[in-house]
């Protein structure tokens, strides 16, 4: 694809521990960054808030891999994320309706639709909708 996605996760957001076992990566090594992960072939970069978890992903030149999308959908259904990427109108992915409500009010304004997905598979088809 030649846009990027995007996951907004509510506060306080998501450990980065988590976040790598979701994704299947080990642990850090020196040279990892900590703001950026390579992917195979496409990148994840990561926003944290204060307290250092990560409240947004977003996802550079994604591509079909299975770890990408089972990664991004085992955020999603923790119930507190909302999957998002260009369109118009903007539309709202998510695994539980009331998680665009956790999101702030700017951004839920910008939302259109909201769909809700039950898999990794259905959340990598929603692009195409």
């Amino acid at each position: 694809m030649s846009f990027d996605i995007y996951l907004a996760i509510a506060a306080p957001g998501i450990p980065t521990a988590d976040l790598r076992r979701l994704f299947g990566l080990s642990e850090p090594g020196s040279a990892d960054s900590e703001t950026s992960w390579p992917l195979e072939d496409c990148e994840l970069f990561l926003s944290k808030g204060d307290d250092g978890r990560v409240v947004h992903i977003s996802v550079n030149r994604p591509t079909g891999l299975e770890r990408l999308w089972n990664g991004l959908f085992g955020v999603l259904s923790r119930g507190d994320s909302v999957f998002y990427f260009p369109s118009d109108p903007l539309r709202a992915v998510v695994a539980e309706r009331a998680a665009v409500a956790m999101m702030p009010e700017d951004m839920q304004a910008s939302f259109g639709d909201v769909l809700v997905v039950e898999s990794a598979e259905a959340l990598g088809r929603s692009i195409y909708r």
